[in-house]
């Protein structure tokens, strides 16, 4: 009785498995000839690949071009800081106003002296000379 020649099962006839030594020489060999352009062109077949790449560029389109993007993003954020800038000069001016207001209520003698300082105002019997320095 001949014996049967037993093979392990990753080297039997049409069976390549990842373990199998002509399955690995067969990979290492597509490796070396495989290029970039290759691997691309491989990329684009694919039906997936073309829904990632309409996605990339739906989302370059909605940064660069959409109103709410990118660009009018930076816009709208620059002028809200200047806009924040401008309200707090405001709340100083507010509140310099505000503590003038205050003295000048305190006592007669300031009220007199902004009013000839700001109005140019004078006394009947006084005699007021306006200098320029123009």
């Amino acid at each position: 009785m001949k014996r049967a020649r037993v093979m392990p099962f990753c080297l039997q006839e049409g069976r390549h498995t990842l373990l199998s030594p002509y399955f690995i020489y067969i990979r290492v060999m597509q490796k070396e000839t495989r290029t970039p352009d290759n691997v691309f062109a491989r990329f684009l077949r694919r039906k997936s690949a073309r829904y990632v790449i309409i996605t990339l560029l739906l989302v370059v389109w909605m940064m660069l071009f959409d109103p709410y993007g990118y660009f009018p993003w930076k816009r709208l954020l620059g002028d809200i800081r200047s806009l924040e800038r401008e309200k707090e000069y405001y709340i100083e001016k507010t509140l310099d106003a505000r503590r003038k207001i205050n003295e000048l209520q305190g006592s007669r003698e300031m009220l007199e002296k902004f009013a000839r300082e700001q109005y140019l105002m004078k006394r009947p019997d006084e005699e007021l000379f306006i200098i320029n320095d123009d």
